[in-house]
C-alpha cells in the first residue's frame, strides 16, 4: 500500500510540474497581418509628417490685408484683442519677439485698413479658435 500511494505522490508531481512549466511558457505568436509593400503604412505615414522632438515644425508665411479691430481684454488676458478681418476670415495678431512695439501701434491703427506680413499659426481649437499670424511688419 505504501508503494502505491508512493507511486500516486510521484504521478500527481510529474503532472503537476509539467502543468506548471506550460503556463510559463510564451503563446505562440499570431500570425503577422499581409501588408502591400508598395503602399506605405499609416503609422510610417504619421511618422513621417510629424517633426523630430527637439524640432519645431516650420511655420508658413503669410502676406495679407484687412481691417484691424481691437477688443478690450476679456477675463484672464493681459492685452487687448487685435483681429484682422480679411474678408470673412479673421485672424487674431500676435507680437512677434521683434516687434513688441510695433504692437503699439498697431493697436491705435483700428478700423484701418493694415498690410501685415508675418507666419500664419493654425487654429487649435478650443484653446485657439482664431488662426493667428505673428506679425513681424506692417504698413497702411
Amino acid at each position: 500500500m505504501r508503494k502505491l500511494f508512493g507511486l500516486a505522490l510521484a504521478v500527481f508531481m510529474v503532472l503537476g510540474f509539467g502543468i506548471s512549466l506550460r503556463a510559463e511558457e510564451a503563446p505562440a505568436p499570431a500570425a503577422a497581418p499581409v501588408v502591400d509593400a508598395t503602399q506605405p503604412t499609416p503609422a510610417v505615414v504619421e511618422e513621417a509628417a510629424k517633426p523630430a522632438e527637439g524640432e519645431k515644425k516650420a511655420l508658413e508665411a503669410i502676406e495679407t490685408s484687412g481691417v484691424i479691430e481691437v477688443a478690450e481684454p476679456g477675463e484672464g488676458e493681459k492685452h487687448k484683442k487685435v483681429t484682422l478681418k480679411v474678408g470673412e476670415t479673421v485672424y487674431r495678431l500676435i507680437p512677434n519677439k521683434d516687434s513688441k512695439d510695433l504692437f503699439k501701434k498697431l493697436e491705435e491703427m483700428a478700423g484701418k485698413t493694415v498690410k501685415v506680413k508675418g507666419e500664419l499659426l493654425p487654429a487649435n481649437p478650443p484653446k485657439y479658435p482664431l488662426a493667428a499670424i505673428k506679425v513681424a511688419e506692417f504698413s497702411e
